[in-house]
């Protein structure tokens, strides 16, 4: 169901009608199988004047959450699957925003896996560059879940601060030299450099670098087919004509 298209526009008729088809759709699967599959609970919104779904924006976002607040009240736990989802023709700052956000909100509310990777205006684009990308968006997503090590009592904090001030630092605090890069996390595709270290570099964008590791895993997973082989190919594309 789509919001606006299919089901109601207006908040919860959509989702009541989209809940009805779902239940739908888990009664026909039981009766083939004997097995009920869970609501799926789509909330696409649907665009008149483009005629397509929109996904990705705002609106989108906040129709997909209440549909997973509503998954886990009908079904006792979580929807495990996210999307990486945006209306941008191309990798850009559009796309990355919206999949982040998407994706950040998606997993704080359960979700542990992600589809659509490098798929762009909805699925009608697949850009390889988007992958990579999308690879670090689910890195910062897996360290946000990770979270941070909370295992000392506030009294060894607060000790571990007084002797940092009384040494005036804490570079040379052991729980620094030990846990600085895990705390951190490390991103090759957006490190934590400052901007002269970037100037450096010589300033490289973040569309050339993701292009970069596209150039290199391609020719990392490249072969070549023996000639015999292609001129059988091309005779079997020849008599297809």
């Amino acid at each position: 169901p789509s919001i606006g298209n299919t089901a109601p526009i207006v908040y919860p008729a959509a989702h009541m009608q989209t809940l009805a088809e779902d239940l739908a759709a888990s009664m026909f699967i039981y009766a083939v199988t004997r097995c009920y599959d869970a609501p799926y609970l789509r909330g696409d919104p649907f665009d008149m004047k483009y005629g397509n779904f929109v996904v990705g924006g705002a609106d989108y976002t906040l129709l997909d959450l209440a549909c997973r607040k509503l998954h886990k009240h009908l079904v006792g736990k979580p929807r495990e699957w996210g999307y990486l989802l945006s209306m941008s023709k191309k990798p850009d700052i559009q796309a990355a925003h919206e999949r982040t956000a998407g994706c950040w909100l998606q997993a704080l509310n359960g979700a542990r896996w992600f589809k659509g990777s490098g798929q762009l205006s909805s699925d009608e684009v697949y850009s390889p560059e988007q992958v990579v990308i999308d690879r670090s968006i689910v890195t910062g997503v897996e360290r946000l879940i990770r979270g941070i090590n909370d295992e000392f009592s506030v009294e060894e904090c607060v000790e571990l601060v007084a002797q940092g001030v009384s040494a005036g630092g804490f570079l040379e605090q052991d729980q620094t030299l030990e846990r600085f890069r895990e705390f951190t996390g490390t991103d090759s595709l957006f490190p934590a450099t400052n901007l002269g270290q970037w100037k450096k570099k010589g300033g490289p964008e973040v569309l050339h670098e993701a292009g970069r590791t596209v150039e290199e895993t391609t020719k990392m997973n490249s072969f070549a087919r023996p000639d015999a082989e292609i001129n059988a190919l091309r005779a079997v594309c020849k008599f297809g004509r």
